[in-house]
């Protein structure tokens, strides 16, 4: 049986590049790595004005608020979540969310699969990417290893990395999803700097 207390979980800590300010700390205490077969859920904390910057993801996810009040997006709506609030955002909708309350805001997001891809609009430091995921069974451990990985993401609750070909040597995309999905962003439209 696999368990986590929420309370003791090592979490990560990202940021938008663009916007400092769009920050969060996260963990991933259940995912394909910890034996899930159908199911990932993500840990999240919102200091006041933190957020999670705007992506998609590869699975359907469900997001309950368990302390504080949270502004959400998913799509072209956007509505107010509080304390016991959930939201359902469809598989690769754009969506996000940002702590609009006084004290810290703390959310679980519960996805539709064991490997979630995730797809920014910016650039998530302290990794520099924009497509991000949960680490292929197996290989958690090597990537947590990795000298080319931030230390700040060396976790032991470490679950989501720069896929493979953000990082040269690294293992190969781990299924077709993975694939046409890294191949999609790669091959989108840039804007003009």
């Amino acid at each position: 049986m696999h368990t986590s207390q929420l309370d003791r979980l090592e979490l990560i800590e990202a940021w938008s590049k663009g916007n400092p300010a769009d920050r969060l700390k996260f963990s991933f205490p259940i995912y394909a790595g910890t034996g899930a077969e159908a199911s990932a859920v993500v840990y999240m904390v919102l200091e006041p004005g933190g957020a999670v910057p705007t992506h998609t993801d590869s699975a359907e996810e469900v997001v309950l608020v368990l302390e504080g009040t949270i502004e959400g997006w998913v799509g072209d709506e956007r509505g107010t979540l509080e304390t016991g609030g959930m939201v359902l955002i469809p598989a690769m909708v754009p969506h996000g969310l940002r702590n609009t309350g006084a004290g810290t805001a703390r959310a679980i997001g519960f996805f539709a699969g064991a490997n979630v891809v995730s797809t920014f609009e910016d650039s998530v430091m302290p990794v520099d990417r924009t497509v991000l995921g949960t680490p292929p069974v197996g290989e958690s451990e090597a990537w947590r290893s990795r000298r080319d990985v931030p230390v700040g993401v060396q976790s032991s609750s470490l679950a989501w990395f720069p896929l493979a070909r953000a990082h040269p040597g690294g293992p190969g995309p781990v299924c077709p999803l993975l694939n046409r999905l890294i191949s999609l962003h790669e091959s989108r439209p840039r804007p003009a700097s």
